[in-house]
């Protein structure tokens, strides 16, 4: 009787240790799956200069950002590129916004100044602003970046051009931030580069997901035709992710990442002020579509998974010598995937700290997840 108990009690053992390693080779497979996706980003060509004479509307929408709008305004005035207008909407600003674009447009005779009134109706974001923008260009291309963000490049309109290609109507850029001193803004840095590398791929692996309104460019036939920011106006962020979400396809999106390409901005220097600015972020992501929502959640889960399930695994000597190969297998291609799309965006330094980063941010997107669960930030400001 005590050998058939024994035996009954190994057998069980026996089959829920498998049971849960089989679990752990399914979950690992679908984990490593959406880091190899990466490659498609990486795989992808650089593309050239643009030669085209297209009439673009540059459009800045900002409140209250009398500080970082002269870095701004000097790059664009120095854009080497021969047909374009910039059109700056004032978003009711209470400094000296209005008063530096209208100083702008009054010695630069490409400059339009739309200044937006405090709408009771519209308070919760900047697309109220940002409609009126659009609305008042006169060009057939938009490109949008932000008030505390300058181009890199003299070419940067030439380079987003470049992206319009065959039948295009978005082309999504990088945003990336400025390189500081410090654990936050490293963090901050790998996680854009974890960001833009997952929705360049997914751009062109699955179907445009988002894009990041401190580089970005869509026709405005494209904006008119689906209603513009129409079933998210009441939504303070995604003004870039949601309409890219609603309106872009693997067709008609082509992704725009060279030197040349990208905007740079100051990365917030508080763990609050980047928590907040996330969980604004977040807010928006409720509203993807249903392929989306279950791509993007199928990623996240079996990523949390696979690390649950190593540490469990490991705390009760599953199988250690496979779970341990299988770990260090995954680290291998994480640092080496992960590693390339940091090169391919110039961000070598944060190369070596991947691993690390990797589960910091899990436990960030965790903590801020549950925060907006209890306070829904609501305001643009």
């Amino acid at each position: 009787m005590i050998l058939l108990s024994l035996f009954i009690r190994n057998y069980f053992k026996f089959m829920l240790e498998n049971i849960l390693l089989y679990s752990f080779v399914s979950i690992s497979v679908v984990h490593v799956f959406f880091i190899l996706i990466n490659w498609k980003f990486i795989f992808t060509t650089e593309t050239a200069p643009s030669n085209k004479t297209g009439a673009v509307s540059v459009v800045v929408c900002a409140k209250n950002e009398e500080n970082t709008l002269p870095s701004l305004l000097a790059s664009l005035k120095e854009q080497n590129y021969s047909n374009f207008e910039i059109v700056l909407v004032n978003d009711a600003s209470r400094d000296k916004t209005l008063e530096i674009f209208e100083n702008f447009a009054s010695n630069n005779s490409n400059v339009k100044v739309v200044d937006v009134a405090e709408n009771d109706r519209f308070w919760k974001g900047k697309k109220f602003a940002l409609t009126l923008g659009i609305k008042s260009t006169n060009n057939d291309y938009l490109l949008f970046t932000d008030a505390d963000c300058v181009p890199v490049s003299k070419n940067w309109i030439s380079f987003i051009m470049s992206g319009y290609q065959e039948s295009k109507d978005v082309v999504l850029g990088y945003g990336a931030y400025k390189k500081t001193n410090g654990l936050l803004n490293k963090l901050i840095r790998f996680e854009t580069i974890i960001t833009a590398s997952n929705y360049f791929s997914y751009a062109k692996f699955f179907t445009p997901y988002m894009g990041v309104g401190r580089n970005l460019s869509y026709k405005k036939d494209l904006f008119f035709e689906n209603n513009g920011f129409y079933g998210h106006m009441d939504v303070a962020s995604g003004d870039d992710d949601l309409f890219i979400n609603k309106n872009a396809t693997r067709k008609n999106t082509e992704i725009v990442f060279s030197s040349d390409s990208k905007t740079i901005s100051e990365a917030p220097n508080t763990w609050k002020a980047w928590i907040n600015q996330k969980r604004r972020h977040y807010t928006s992501s409720s509203l993807y579509s249903n392929k989306t929502k279950g791509l993007l959640g199928l990623q996240a889960i079996s990523q949390a998974l696979f690390y649950i399930f190593t540490i469990v695994l490991l705390i009760f000597d599953v199988y250690p010598i496979i779970i341990w190969s299988i770990l260090l297998f995954r680290t291998i291609i994480f640092a080496v995937t992960i590693g390339s799309s940091a090169s391919k965006l110039k961000e070598k330094d944060l190369i070596i700290l991947a691993p690390i980063f990797d589960i910091i941010l899990i436990i960030f997107q965790l903590i801020i997840l549950i925060s907006n669960k209890v306070i829904y930030p609501k305001r643009w400001t």
